[in-house]
């Protein structure tokens, strides 16, 4: 039996952290507000009559830029492993099911909107198939040590894998080899 692209890495994209479709995604999507900068000290939040002036308690704890490197190594991984580099470190895990960030100090919830996906293969010589994604996404909840942390930027998903052989020249839908890497950059202010 032949596979279309679409139907053999199904399995595979739906298992995966940040991946999934354009329609469903967009139950998700949260807006950014946006933020003007004045003087030095000061932020005024778009629509209030002045600038905000932010002292003491009201700082984040954290502040900068911030990468997330999520990596599973099996379609239904249901905690990958997570790291966090940048304003703070940590190593932890991914829980797909409630889309939460886990480490040590604290937990960071995540909304993402997926902007584009695309398909490669399965070729049908190897059976390798690529998947590649892009997309939007925002801390919505944090706690613990994080819980200041706000937090939106861009994500990369890239999804490569195998899929088993029937015969020559035919793929089944069963993936033998699987691999997914999601790299979120953002800023946390």
């Amino acid at each position: 039996m032949r596979v279309t692209p679409r139907a053999a890495v199904a399995a595979g994209c739906a298992a995966l952290t940040f991946c999934g479709s354009a329609a469903a995604s967009a139950a998700v999507a949260v807006p950014v507000p946006a933020v003007t900068t004045g003087v030095a000290g000061t932020a005024g939040v778009a629509g209030t009559a002045g600038p905000v002036v932010l002292t003491g308690a009201a700082w984040p704890a954290f502040s900068g830029r911030e990468v997330f490197r999520i990596v599973s190594l099996a379609p239904a991984a249901k905690r990958p492993k997570m790291t966090a580099k940048g304003a703070f470190t940590a190593r932890g895990y991914f829980q797909r099911r409630s889309r939460t960030a886990v480490f040590p100090a604290g937990r960071l919830r995540i909304a993402r909107r997926v902007l584009r996906t695309s398909y490669y293969g399965p070729v049908l010589s190897t059976c390798r198939f690529k998947i590649q994604q892009r997309g939007t996404f925002l801390v919505v909840r944090a706690s613990g040590r994080y819980a200041r942390v706000r937090e939106n930027g861009r994500y990369r998903t890239t999804i490569t894998g195998r899929l088993g052989r029937v015969a020559p020249g035919e793929c089944s839908a069963r993936i033998v080899a699987y691999r997914a890497v999601s790299y979120a950059v953002g800023i946390v202010h």
